[in-house]
């Protein structure tokens, strides 16, 4: 079995590693325990629903040190090795960055001003 390297796009906020390990969204400490930590618990909780949410956490780096960052869902695209993806346009929805500031007050997560990345990742 080989090693993937992905690349990866979104337009969100990025967070430095560890940054989000204190936030506390509410779940016990059973929920909490099969997922390893109050953000994986939310996380797999809100994508257990059919239909995506309009803002979504993601990770990048690799998978045994994952870096977090918070997207607009439809902008996140990943472009597994041999594996391009077309981008029509990096323009910006007015509403977009709103939206990512309704929901780190929502949950009380830091707020920093909304951008463009790529980054990538190991796994």
């Amino acid at each position: 079995m080989g090693v993937s390297t992905d690349g990866k796009l979104f337009y969100g906020i990025h967070f430095e590693e560890g940054e989000l390990e204190e936030l506390d969204f509410g779940y016990s400490d059973d929920e909490q325990s099969s997922c390893g930590s109050q953000l994986e618990a939310h996380i797999e909780n809100e994508y257990c629903h059919k239909n995506p949410p309009p803002v979504q956490f993601g990770t990048h780096c690799s998978y045994d040190y994952p870096i977090y960052y918070l997207c607009i869902t439809s902008t996140d695209v990943t472009a597994s090795r041999g594996d391009p993806k077309k981008i029509d346009t990096l323009e910006v929805n007015p509403e977009w960055d709103k939206m990512l500031k309704q929901y780190c007050d929502k949950y009380k997560i830091p707020f920093t001003k909304p951008g463009w990345y790529l980054a990538s990742m190991w796994g």
